[in-house]
Protein backbone atom coordinates (compact mmCIF):
# COMPACT_ATOMS: atom_id res chain seq x y z
CA UNK A 1 0.00 0.00 0.00
CA UNK A 2 1.08 3.62 -1.12
CA UNK A 3 1.99 5.83 2.13
CA UNK A 4 0.58 8.94 2.49
CA UNK A 5 1.71 12.18 3.73
CA UNK A 6 -0.22 14.33 5.36
CA UNK A 7 0.31 18.11 5.94
CA UNK A 8 -1.43 20.02 8.99
CA UNK A 9 -0.47 22.92 11.35
CA UNK A 10 1.17 22.80 14.71
CA UNK A 11 -1.95 23.87 16.20
CA UNK A 12 -3.85 20.78 14.70
CA UNK A 13 -1.03 18.51 15.37
CA UNK A 14 -1.07 19.50 19.03
CA UNK A 15 -5.09 19.20 19.56
CA UNK A 16 -4.97 16.01 17.63
CA UNK A 17 -2.25 14.37 19.56
CA UNK A 18 -4.38 15.74 23.11
CA UNK A 19 -7.35 13.70 21.68
CA UNK A 20 -5.15 10.89 20.61
CA UNK A 21 -5.64 11.15 16.84
CA UNK A 22 -1.87 10.39 16.45
CA UNK A 23 -0.54 7.53 17.79
CA UNK A 24 3.22 7.64 19.32
CA UNK A 25 3.80 4.79 16.60
CA UNK A 26 2.93 7.92 13.77
CA UNK A 27 5.89 8.84 11.15
CA UNK A 28 5.99 12.52 11.48
CA UNK A 29 8.24 15.35 10.53
CA UNK A 30 8.58 18.91 12.15
CA UNK A 31 11.43 20.54 10.66
CA UNK A 32 12.53 22.58 13.18
CA UNK A 33 12.91 19.75 15.44
CA UNK A 34 13.70 16.72 13.25
CA UNK A 35 14.95 17.86 10.34
CA UNK A 36 14.10 16.31 7.05
CA UNK A 37 13.72 12.69 8.76
CA UNK A 38 10.49 11.06 9.73
CA UNK A 39 10.21 9.67 13.34
CA UNK A 40 7.97 7.91 15.55
CA UNK A 41 5.77 10.47 17.17
CA UNK A 42 6.53 8.91 20.67
CA UNK A 43 10.00 9.67 20.46
CA UNK A 44 9.37 13.21 21.06
CA UNK A 45 8.96 14.95 24.12
CA UNK A 46 6.83 17.33 22.63
CA UNK A 47 4.16 14.33 22.32
CA UNK A 48 5.20 13.16 25.77
CA UNK A 49 4.02 16.39 26.95
CA UNK A 50 0.54 16.30 25.02
CA UNK A 51 -0.89 12.90 24.55
CA UNK A 52 -3.45 12.17 26.64
CA UNK A 53 -2.47 9.12 28.65
CA UNK A 54 -5.48 7.42 29.21
CA UNK A 55 -5.92 7.48 25.08
CA UNK A 56 -2.55 5.82 25.33
CA UNK A 57 -3.70 3.47 28.04
CA UNK A 58 -7.05 2.51 25.95
CA UNK A 59 -4.88 1.65 22.79
CA UNK A 60 -2.48 -0.49 25.01
CA UNK A 61 -5.88 -2.06 26.34
CA UNK A 62 -6.71 -4.02 23.07
CA UNK A 63 -3.38 -4.75 22.13
CA UNK A 64 -2.19 -6.43 25.67
CA UNK A 65 -4.15 -9.95 25.98
CA UNK A 66 -5.23 -9.17 29.93
CA UNK A 67 -7.43 -11.28 31.86
CA UNK A 68 -11.40 -10.98 30.93
CA UNK A 69 -12.01 -11.12 34.82
CA UNK A 70 -15.75 -10.51 34.14
CA UNK A 71 -16.21 -12.53 30.99
CA UNK A 72 -14.64 -15.42 33.03
CA UNK A 73 -17.04 -15.06 35.86
CA UNK A 74 -20.17 -14.67 33.93
CA UNK A 75 -19.13 -17.82 31.78
CA UNK A 76 -18.46 -19.99 35.04
CA UNK A 77 -22.00 -18.92 36.57
CA UNK A 78 -23.27 -20.44 33.45
CA UNK A 79 -21.33 -23.96 33.57
CA UNK A 80 -22.33 -24.21 36.91
CA UNK A 81 -26.18 -23.38 36.70
CA UNK A 82 -26.42 -25.73 33.56
CA UNK A 83 -24.34 -28.59 35.43
CA UNK A 84 -26.94 -27.96 38.53
CA UNK A 85 -29.65 -28.22 36.24
CA UNK A 86 -28.45 -32.35 36.06
CA UNK A 87 -29.31 -32.61 39.41
CA UNK A 88 -32.62 -33.75 39.51
CA UNK A 89 -33.75 -31.55 42.75
CA UNK A 90 -31.29 -28.47 41.01
CA UNK A 91 -33.73 -29.43 37.59
CA UNK A 92 -36.71 -28.82 38.91
CA UNK A 93 -35.86 -25.76 41.05
CA UNK A 94 -34.07 -23.89 38.07
CA UNK A 95 -36.87 -25.00 35.56
CA UNK A 96 -39.51 -23.62 37.86
CA UNK A 97 -37.88 -20.68 38.74
CA UNK A 98 -35.70 -19.57 36.32
CA UNK A 99 -37.06 -19.46 32.72
CA UNK A 100 -38.52 -15.76 31.14
CA UNK A 101 -42.22 -17.02 31.43
CA UNK A 102 -44.66 -13.98 31.34
CA UNK A 103 -47.79 -15.49 33.13
CA UNK A 104 -45.46 -16.07 36.39
CA UNK A 105 -43.92 -12.78 36.28
CA UNK A 106 -46.98 -10.52 34.99
CA UNK A 107 -49.55 -12.90 37.19
CA UNK A 108 -47.55 -14.07 40.54
CA UNK A 109 -45.09 -11.30 39.91
CA UNK A 110 -42.09 -13.22 39.81
CA UNK A 111 -39.60 -10.40 38.07
CA UNK A 112 -36.51 -11.95 38.77
CA UNK A 113 -37.21 -14.32 36.19
CA UNK A 114 -36.63 -11.11 33.52
CA UNK A 115 -33.03 -11.60 34.70
CA UNK A 116 -32.16 -15.26 36.08
CA UNK A 117 -33.26 -16.63 32.47
CA UNK A 118 -30.37 -14.91 30.97
CA UNK A 119 -28.05 -17.40 33.17
CA UNK A 120 -29.35 -20.63 32.58
CA UNK A 121 -28.78 -23.08 29.80
CA UNK A 122 -30.16 -26.84 29.62
CA UNK A 123 -28.75 -28.59 26.74
CA UNK A 124 -25.25 -28.62 26.28
CA UNK A 125 -25.34 -27.47 22.46
CA UNK A 126 -27.02 -24.06 23.70
CA UNK A 127 -24.76 -23.56 26.44
CA UNK A 128 -21.38 -23.80 24.11
CA UNK A 129 -22.80 -21.53 21.54
CA UNK A 130 -23.81 -18.82 23.84
CA UNK A 131 -20.76 -19.29 25.28
CA UNK A 132 -18.27 -19.19 22.01
CA UNK A 133 -20.03 -15.58 21.31
CA UNK A 134 -19.71 -14.78 24.96
CA UNK A 135 -16.07 -15.53 25.28
CA UNK A 136 -15.15 -13.65 22.00
CA UNK A 137 -17.02 -10.75 22.36
CA UNK A 138 -17.05 -10.33 26.05
CA UNK A 139 -12.99 -10.92 25.94
CA UNK A 140 -12.92 -8.31 23.17
CA UNK A 141 -15.06 -5.52 25.00
CA UNK A 142 -13.82 -5.88 28.51
CA UNK A 143 -10.01 -5.01 27.20
CA UNK A 144 -12.07 -2.24 25.03
CA UNK A 145 -14.61 -0.43 27.27
CA UNK A 146 -13.63 -2.01 30.65
CA UNK A 147 -15.24 -4.54 33.07
CA UNK A 148 -17.80 -2.15 34.62
CA UNK A 149 -19.14 -1.47 31.57
CA UNK A 150 -18.80 -5.12 30.16
CA UNK A 151 -20.74 -6.14 33.03
CA UNK A 152 -22.83 -3.54 32.16
CA UNK A 153 -23.82 -3.87 28.72
CA UNK A 154 -24.51 -7.70 29.43
CA UNK A 155 -27.18 -7.51 32.37
CA UNK A 156 -28.95 -4.70 30.40
CA UNK A 157 -29.51 -6.64 27.45
CA UNK A 158 -30.71 -9.84 29.01
CA UNK A 159 -33.07 -7.28 30.87
CA UNK A 160 -34.13 -6.07 26.92
CA UNK A 161 -34.28 -9.00 25.74
CA UNK A 162 -36.26 -10.51 28.58
CA UNK A 163 -38.78 -7.58 28.33
CA UNK A 164 -39.51 -7.99 24.58
CA UNK A 165 -40.08 -11.42 24.96
CA UNK A 166 -42.26 -11.91 27.84
CA UNK A 167 -44.46 -8.68 25.97
CA UNK A 168 -44.18 -10.30 22.44
CA UNK A 169 -44.32 -13.94 22.91
CA UNK A 170 -46.55 -13.91 26.43
CA UNK A 171 -47.21 -17.68 26.72
CA UNK A 172 -44.21 -19.17 25.55
CA UNK A 173 -41.26 -19.73 28.20
CA UNK A 174 -37.44 -19.15 27.34
CA UNK A 175 -34.26 -19.43 28.65
CA UNK A 176 -30.29 -18.50 27.45
CA UNK A 177 -28.11 -15.70 27.62
CA UNK A 178 -28.44 -15.70 23.83
CA UNK A 179 -29.92 -11.83 24.16
CA UNK A 180 -26.85 -11.04 26.23
CA UNK A 181 -24.72 -12.15 23.59
CA UNK A 182 -26.55 -10.64 20.78
CA UNK A 183 -26.28 -7.15 23.25
CA UNK A 184 -22.55 -7.33 23.26
CA UNK A 185 -22.32 -8.18 19.36
CA UNK A 186 -24.51 -4.93 18.79
CA UNK A 187 -21.65 -2.93 21.42
CA UNK A 188 -18.96 -4.48 19.64
CA UNK A 189 -20.49 -3.18 16.22
CA UNK A 190 -20.70 0.28 17.78
CA UNK A 191 -17.59 0.29 19.45
CA UNK A 192 -15.70 -0.17 16.49
CA UNK A 193 -17.49 2.80 14.85
CA UNK A 194 -17.14 4.89 17.02
CA UNK A 195 -13.35 4.54 17.68
CA UNK A 196 -12.41 3.15 14.15
CA UNK A 197 -9.64 5.57 13.84
CA UNK A 198 -8.26 5.34 17.33
CA UNK A 199 -8.28 1.33 17.29
CA UNK A 200 -4.99 -0.32 16.61
CA UNK A 201 -4.96 -2.02 12.88
CA UNK A 202 -4.84 -5.63 14.19
CA UNK A 203 -7.22 -5.06 16.91
CA UNK A 204 -9.64 -3.49 13.98
CA UNK A 205 -11.15 -6.67 13.07
CA UNK A 206 -12.74 -7.67 16.37
CA UNK A 207 -15.35 -4.33 16.24
CA UNK A 208 -17.15 -2.66 13.84
CA UNK A 209 -17.73 -4.05 10.65
CA UNK A 210 -15.93 -6.61 10.97
CA UNK A 211 -18.59 -7.88 13.99
CA UNK A 212 -21.51 -6.89 11.60
CA UNK A 213 -21.74 -10.01 9.43
CA UNK A 214 -22.27 -11.88 12.60
CA UNK A 215 -25.19 -10.17 14.18
CA UNK A 216 -26.85 -10.39 10.54
CA UNK A 217 -26.24 -14.14 10.10
CA UNK A 218 -27.36 -14.95 13.86
CA UNK A 219 -30.50 -12.97 13.11
CA UNK A 220 -31.19 -14.98 10.26
CA UNK A 221 -30.54 -17.95 11.05
CA UNK A 222 -33.21 -17.70 14.33
CA UNK A 223 -35.92 -16.06 12.27
CA UNK A 224 -35.61 -19.46 10.50
CA UNK A 225 -35.71 -21.66 13.63
CA UNK A 226 -39.32 -21.95 15.39
CA UNK A 227 -37.64 -22.78 18.71
CA UNK A 228 -35.06 -19.77 19.22
CA UNK A 229 -36.61 -16.70 21.29
CA UNK A 230 -36.11 -14.37 18.67
CA UNK A 231 -37.81 -11.10 20.19
CA UNK A 232 -35.36 -12.09 22.89
CA UNK A 233 -32.45 -11.66 20.71
CA UNK A 234 -33.79 -8.12 19.69
CA UNK A 235 -34.27 -6.93 22.79
CA UNK A 236 -30.60 -7.81 23.53
CA UNK A 237 -29.43 -6.70 20.23
CA UNK A 238 -31.38 -2.77 21.06
CA UNK A 239 -30.25 -2.76 24.38
CA UNK A 240 -26.44 -3.42 23.92
CA UNK A 241 -26.26 -0.93 21.20
CA UNK A 242 -27.51 1.72 23.40
CA UNK A 243 -25.39 0.97 25.87
CA UNK A 244 -22.37 0.92 23.89
CA UNK A 245 -23.72 4.00 22.11
CA UNK A 246 -23.53 5.89 25.54
CA UNK A 247 -20.54 4.00 27.41
CA UNK A 248 -16.94 5.18 26.73
CA UNK A 249 -13.65 3.34 27.20
CA UNK A 250 -12.83 2.96 31.10
CA UNK A 251 -9.16 3.82 30.17
CA UNK A 252 -9.98 7.46 29.57
CA UNK A 253 -10.20 8.42 33.26
CA UNK A 254 -11.83 11.63 31.73
CA UNK A 255 -14.97 9.59 31.07
CA UNK A 256 -15.10 8.05 34.04
CA UNK A 257 -17.84 10.17 35.71
CA UNK A 258 -20.11 9.81 32.69
CA UNK A 259 -19.83 6.18 32.46
CA UNK A 260 -20.62 5.98 36.28
CA UNK A 261 -23.77 7.95 35.54
CA UNK A 262 -24.75 5.87 33.05
CA UNK A 263 -24.09 2.47 34.65
CA UNK A 264 -26.41 4.06 37.95
CA UNK A 265 -29.05 5.14 35.40
CA UNK A 266 -29.22 1.48 33.62
CA UNK A 267 -29.27 0.25 37.35
CA UNK A 268 -31.72 2.37 38.50
CA UNK A 269 -34.14 1.88 35.26
CA UNK A 270 -33.93 -1.83 35.73
CA UNK A 271 -35.04 -1.66 39.54
CA UNK A 272 -37.75 0.58 39.06
CA UNK A 273 -38.87 -0.84 35.71
CA UNK A 274 -38.97 -4.86 37.98
CA UNK A 275 -41.20 -2.84 40.76
CA UNK A 276 -43.48 -1.25 38.06
CA UNK A 277 -43.92 -4.83 36.03
CA UNK A 278 -44.18 -6.51 39.80
CA UNK A 279 -47.06 -3.92 40.30
CA UNK A 280 -48.61 -3.54 37.46
CA UNK A 281 -48.35 -6.71 36.17
CA UNK A 282 -52.25 -7.59 36.02
CA UNK A 283 -52.46 -4.72 33.67
CA UNK A 284 -50.34 -5.67 31.08
CA UNK A 285 -51.88 -9.57 30.48
CA UNK A 286 -52.88 -9.69 26.79
CA UNK A 287 -56.60 -9.92 26.67
CA UNK A 288 -58.73 -10.62 23.46
CA UNK A 289 -62.69 -9.37 22.87
CA UNK A 290 -65.47 -12.29 22.72
CA UNK A 291 -69.14 -11.52 22.43
CA UNK A 292 -72.04 -14.27 22.70
CA UNK A 293 -75.25 -13.46 23.04
CA UNK A 294 -75.74 -9.57 23.26
CA UNK A 295 -72.37 -9.16 25.84
CA UNK A 296 -68.72 -8.33 24.67
CA UNK A 297 -66.36 -8.94 26.90
CA UNK A 298 -62.81 -9.80 27.31
CA UNK A 299 -60.16 -13.01 28.24
CA UNK A 300 -56.43 -13.39 28.97
CA UNK A 301 -55.15 -14.00 25.60
CA UNK A 302 -53.16 -17.16 26.33
CA UNK A 303 -55.06 -19.18 29.36
CA UNK A 304 -56.23 -22.15 27.95
CA UNK A 305 -59.53 -23.29 27.91
CA UNK A 306 -60.88 -25.74 29.83
CA UNK A 307 -63.79 -27.03 32.34
CA UNK A 308 -63.72 -25.01 35.67
CA UNK A 309 -65.56 -26.35 38.88
CA UNK A 310 -68.76 -24.73 38.78
CA UNK A 311 -69.40 -27.15 35.27
CA UNK A 312 -68.88 -23.79 33.00
CA UNK A 313 -66.55 -24.15 30.02
CA UNK A 314 -63.89 -21.39 30.83
CA UNK A 315 -60.23 -20.60 30.76
CA UNK A 316 -57.19 -21.32 33.11
CA UNK A 317 -54.20 -19.56 33.58
CA UNK A 318 -51.06 -21.63 32.94
CA UNK A 319 -49.63 -21.07 36.18
CA UNK A 320 -52.87 -23.35 37.49
CA UNK A 321 -53.73 -20.62 40.15
CA UNK A 322 -56.75 -19.16 38.75
CA UNK A 323 -59.94 -19.77 35.81
CA UNK A 324 -61.75 -17.32 34.37
CA UNK A 325 -65.81 -17.92 33.32
CA UNK A 326 -67.96 -16.00 31.18
CA UNK A 327 -71.22 -17.83 31.07
CA UNK A 328 -74.61 -16.87 29.17
CA UNK A 329 -78.02 -18.26 31.14
CA UNK A 330 -81.69 -17.98 29.86
CA UNK A 331 -83.82 -18.38 32.85
CA UNK A 332 -87.97 -19.13 32.96
CA UNK A 333 -88.60 -15.57 34.47
CA UNK A 334 -86.63 -12.40 34.36
CA UNK A 335 -83.92 -12.65 37.87
CA UNK A 336 -83.74 -10.30 40.26
CA UNK A 337 -80.59 -9.45 41.90
CA UNK A 338 -80.82 -11.85 44.79
CA UNK A 339 -82.51 -14.76 42.35
CA UNK A 340 -79.16 -14.49 40.35
CA UNK A 341 -76.93 -14.54 43.55
CA UNK A 342 -78.67 -17.71 44.56
CA UNK A 343 -77.86 -19.11 41.12
CA UNK A 344 -74.02 -18.78 41.56
CA UNK A 345 -74.03 -19.67 45.51
CA UNK A 346 -75.57 -22.89 44.15
CA UNK A 347 -72.83 -23.57 41.69
CA UNK A 348 -69.93 -22.89 44.17
CA UNK A 349 -71.88 -24.68 46.65
CA UNK A 350 -71.71 -27.94 44.52
CA UNK A 351 -68.09 -27.85 43.46
CA UNK A 352 -66.92 -26.62 46.74
CA UNK A 353 -67.87 -25.75 50.03
CA UNK A 354 -68.53 -23.02 52.81
CA UNK A 355 -69.24 -20.30 50.58
CA UNK A 356 -69.20 -16.62 52.10
CA UNK A 357 -70.33 -13.22 50.64
CA UNK A 358 -67.13 -11.29 51.51
CA UNK A 359 -68.36 -8.02 48.93
CA UNK A 360 -71.14 -7.12 47.68
CA UNK A 361 -71.57 -4.26 45.42
CA UNK A 362 -74.74 -2.77 43.26
CA UNK A 363 -73.96 -1.73 39.90
CA UNK A 364 -75.33 -1.04 36.50
CA UNK A 365 -74.09 -2.06 32.93
CA UNK A 366 -75.07 -0.35 30.34
CA UNK A 367 -78.23 0.78 32.27
CA UNK A 368 -78.70 -3.11 33.02
CA UNK A 369 -79.10 -4.24 36.61
CA UNK A 370 -75.44 -5.80 38.03
CA UNK A 371 -74.16 -6.59 41.50
CA UNK A 372 -69.91 -7.36 41.44
CA UNK A 373 -69.30 -9.91 44.52
CA UNK A 374 -66.52 -11.41 46.26
CA UNK A 375 -67.47 -15.07 47.81
CA UNK A 376 -64.64 -16.85 50.11
CA UNK A 377 -64.89 -20.91 49.89
CA UNK A 378 -62.90 -23.86 50.20
CA UNK A 379 -62.05 -26.38 47.72
CA UNK A 380 -59.59 -29.03 48.23
CA UNK A 381 -58.94 -28.29 51.33
CA UNK A 382 -57.48 -24.49 50.10
CA UNK A 383 -59.05 -21.46 50.84
CA UNK A 384 -60.38 -19.90 47.68
CA UNK A 385 -61.57 -16.34 46.69
CA UNK A 386 -63.93 -15.67 43.13
CA UNK A 387 -64.63 -12.46 42.54
CA UNK A 388 -67.84 -11.92 39.73
CA UNK A 389 -69.92 -9.81 38.43
CA UNK A 390 -73.75 -10.57 37.30
CA UNK A 391 -75.16 -9.08 34.80
CA UNK A 392 -79.13 -9.21 34.56
CA UNK A 393 -81.18 -8.75 31.58
CA UNK A 394 -84.49 -9.77 31.79
CA UNK A 395 -84.40 -13.85 32.33
CA UNK A 396 -80.96 -13.57 30.75
CA UNK A 397 -78.16 -13.88 33.51
CA UNK A 398 -74.67 -12.99 32.13
CA UNK A 399 -72.18 -14.46 34.52
CA UNK A 400 -68.60 -13.30 34.90
CA UNK A 401 -66.44 -14.84 37.56
CA UNK A 402 -62.27 -15.15 38.40
CA UNK A 403 -61.16 -17.61 41.19
CA UNK A 404 -58.12 -18.23 42.80
CA UNK A 405 -56.49 -19.34 45.63
CA UNK A 406 -57.26 -16.68 48.72
CA UNK A 407 -53.18 -16.02 48.63
CA UNK A 408 -53.40 -14.48 45.43
CA UNK A 409 -56.57 -12.91 45.23
CA UNK A 410 -55.59 -9.31 45.92
CA UNK A 411 -53.02 -9.67 42.96
CA UNK A 412 -55.45 -11.44 40.85
CA UNK A 413 -58.34 -9.10 41.81
CA UNK A 414 -56.75 -5.98 39.80
CA UNK A 415 -57.09 -8.98 36.64
CA UNK A 416 -60.75 -9.19 37.66
CA UNK A 417 -61.40 -5.44 37.77
CA UNK A 418 -60.08 -5.00 34.28
CA UNK A 419 -62.05 -7.84 32.53
CA UNK A 420 -65.45 -6.28 34.83
CA UNK A 421 -64.59 -3.13 32.75
CA UNK A 422 -64.58 -4.27 29.94
CA UNK A 423 -67.44 -5.71 29.92
CA UNK A 424 -70.38 -4.24 27.67
CA UNK A 425 -74.32 -5.24 26.38
CA UNK A 426 -75.40 -4.50 23.07
CA UNK A 427 -78.37 -5.74 20.91
CA UNK A 428 -78.18 -9.69 20.63
CA UNK A 429 -78.05 -11.32 17.32
CA UNK A 430 -80.65 -13.41 17.47
CA UNK A 431 -82.63 -10.09 18.24
CA UNK A 432 -81.46 -8.04 15.62
CA UNK A 433 -82.57 -10.98 12.98
CA UNK A 434 -86.05 -11.34 14.93
CA UNK A 435 -86.41 -7.58 14.12
CA UNK A 436 -85.31 -8.06 9.94
CA UNK A 437 -87.93 -10.58 9.80
CA UNK A 438 -90.71 -8.95 11.33
CA UNK A 439 -90.06 -5.82 9.74
CA UNK A 440 -89.77 -7.95 5.82
CA UNK A 441 -93.06 -9.75 7.01
CA UNK A 442 -95.42 -7.79 8.78
CA UNK A 443 -98.45 -10.05 8.73
CA UNK A 444 -96.42 -13.50 9.29
CA UNK A 445 -97.70 -14.14 13.13
CA UNK A 446 -94.99 -16.92 13.60
CA UNK A 447 -92.04 -14.11 12.82
CA UNK A 448 -94.11 -11.35 14.83
CA UNK A 449 -93.93 -14.35 17.70
CA UNK A 450 -90.52 -15.10 17.31
CA UNK A 451 -89.87 -11.08 17.59
CA UNK A 452 -91.50 -10.99 21.02
CA UNK A 453 -90.11 -13.92 22.30
CA UNK A 454 -86.28 -12.71 21.62
CA UNK A 455 -87.75 -9.43 23.33
CA UNK A 456 -88.81 -10.73 25.92
CA UNK A 457 -85.54 -12.93 26.86
CA UNK A 458 -83.54 -9.44 25.81
CA UNK A 459 -84.87 -7.36 28.88
CA UNK A 460 -87.17 -5.68 26.31
CA UNK A 461 -90.61 -5.97 27.14
CA UNK A 462 -92.44 -2.97 25.53
CA UNK A 463 -91.33 -3.71 21.98
CA UNK A 464 -92.25 -7.74 23.14
CA UNK A 465 -95.66 -6.82 24.07
CA UNK A 466 -96.17 -4.33 20.87
CA UNK A 467 -95.22 -7.70 18.79
CA UNK A 468 -97.35 -10.06 20.60
CA UNK A 469 -100.16 -7.75 20.57
CA UNK A 470 -99.90 -7.65 16.72
CA UNK A 471 -98.87 -11.40 16.20
CA UNK A 472 -102.76 -12.07 18.24
CA UNK A 473 -104.23 -9.95 15.74
CA UNK A 474 -102.98 -11.34 12.64
CA UNK A 475 -102.46 -15.03 14.17
CA UNK A 476 -106.21 -16.67 13.67
CA UNK A 477 -106.32 -20.03 14.47
CA UNK A 478 -103.14 -19.52 16.53
CA UNK A 479 -104.25 -17.30 18.70
CA UNK A 480 -103.71 -19.55 21.61
CA UNK A 481 -100.52 -19.98 21.55
CA UNK A 482 -99.70 -15.90 21.05
CA UNK A 483 -101.99 -15.32 23.78
CA UNK A 484 -100.01 -17.48 26.29
CA UNK A 485 -96.53 -16.03 25.56
CA UNK A 486 -98.60 -12.55 25.69
CA UNK A 487 -99.66 -13.48 29.28
CA UNK A 488 -96.41 -14.66 30.30
CA UNK A 489 -94.43 -11.31 29.24
CA UNK A 490 -97.09 -9.78 31.35
CA UNK A 491 -96.93 -12.17 34.23
CA UNK A 492 -93.11 -12.03 34.35
CA UNK A 493 -92.64 -8.01 33.78
CA UNK A 494 -96.03 -6.38 34.75
CA UNK A 495 -96.16 -4.08 31.61
CA UNK A 496 -97.34 -4.41 28.27
CA UNK A 497 -100.73 -5.26 29.02
CA UNK A 498 -103.95 -3.19 30.71
CA UNK A 499 -106.35 -5.67 32.90
CA UNK A 500 -109.20 -5.56 30.51
CA UNK A 501 -106.96 -6.77 28.68
CA UNK A 502 -106.34 -10.14 30.28
CA UNK A 503 -109.73 -10.50 30.58
CA UNK A 504 -110.37 -9.98 26.64
CA UNK A 505 -107.91 -13.11 26.41
CA UNK A 506 -109.83 -15.13 28.94
CA UNK A 507 -113.01 -14.90 27.48
CA UNK A 508 -111.52 -15.42 23.67
CA UNK A 509 -109.44 -19.19 25.07
CA UNK A 510 -112.25 -19.99 27.86
CA UNK A 511 -111.66 -23.25 26.47
CA UNK A 512 -107.95 -23.37 26.61
CA UNK A 513 -106.67 -24.22 30.30
CA UNK A 514 -102.85 -23.08 29.29
CA UNK A 515 -104.07 -20.05 28.56
CA UNK A 516 -106.24 -19.56 31.43
CA UNK A 517 -103.99 -20.90 34.35
CA UNK A 518 -101.35 -18.04 33.00
CA UNK A 519 -104.14 -15.06 33.10
CA UNK A 520 -104.68 -16.00 36.88
CA UNK A 521 -101.24 -15.18 37.07
CA UNK A 522 -101.59 -11.71 35.57
CA UNK A 523 -104.31 -10.86 37.63
CA UNK A 524 -102.34 -11.89 40.47
CA UNK A 525 -99.52 -9.49 39.12
CA UNK A 526 -101.67 -6.36 38.22
CA UNK A 527 -102.98 -6.84 41.70
CA UNK A 528 -106.80 -8.72 41.22
CA UNK A 529 -106.48 -11.78 43.20
CA UNK A 530 -110.58 -11.54 43.50
CA UNK A 531 -110.41 -11.96 39.38
CA UNK A 532 -107.63 -14.41 40.02
CA UNK A 533 -109.63 -16.51 42.42
CA UNK A 534 -113.11 -16.01 40.46
CA UNK A 535 -111.21 -17.76 37.35
CA UNK A 536 -109.36 -20.42 38.94
CA UNK A 537 -113.17 -21.38 40.79
CA UNK A 538 -114.56 -21.49 37.22
CA UNK A 539 -111.91 -23.24 35.61
CA UNK A 540 -112.20 -25.77 38.51
CA UNK A 541 -115.92 -26.17 37.69
CA UNK A 542 -114.87 -26.81 34.46
CA UNK A 543 -111.75 -29.00 34.21
CA UNK A 544 -111.82 -30.37 37.79
CA UNK A 545 -109.24 -33.05 36.90
CA UNK A 546 -106.82 -31.41 34.77
CA UNK A 547 -103.11 -31.51 36.77
CA UNK A 548 -102.31 -27.67 35.93
CA UNK A 549 -105.82 -27.37 38.02
CA UNK A 550 -105.29 -29.63 41.22
CA UNK A 551 -101.90 -28.14 41.43
CA UNK A 552 -103.04 -24.71 41.04
CA UNK A 553 -105.23 -25.20 43.78
CA UNK A 554 -102.70 -26.54 46.37
CA UNK A 555 -100.10 -23.87 46.05
CA UNK A 556 -102.66 -21.56 47.10
CA UNK A 557 -104.28 -23.82 49.90
CA UNK A 558 -107.38 -24.34 48.46
CA UNK A 559 -108.89 -27.92 48.67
Amino acid sequence: MENTVERISMEEFEERVRDGEIPPDMEIRIEVVTGEDFVPAGNLELYEALADPGMRAFRASLVQAGVPLVTIVLIGVQVRLYLLSKVPKGASFLLDNAPNWAPAILEQGQVHRLLSYGLLQVELSHLLFNLLFLAWAGWNLERGLGRRNLACIFLVSIYCGGLASMLMTPGRPSLGSSGGDFGLLAAAVVFGWKHEALIPPRSRRLFGWAVLPYVVVSLGLGINAPSVDNWGHLGGLVGGWFMGSVLEPEAWTRHAQGNARWRRRGAVLMVLSLAWVSWRGPALIGLREESERGATSQRPRSWNEEWTFTGDRGWASRTRRATWVRHTGIHDHPLRVKDAERVLLELIDAGGSEPKVLFRESQAVDGRSATRMRIGFVMGDEDQVMEALLVMRGPTLYRFHLTTPARWAKRYRRLADRLFSAVHLEEPPSLLKARIAATSTPRNWRALEALGREAATAGEPAEAAKAYETAWVVAGAHQEEVATAWLDLYRDYGVGMEVEQIALLAQRHDHDVGVLMVAIDAYERAGQPEEALSLLEDISQRFPTHFSVRRARASRGLP
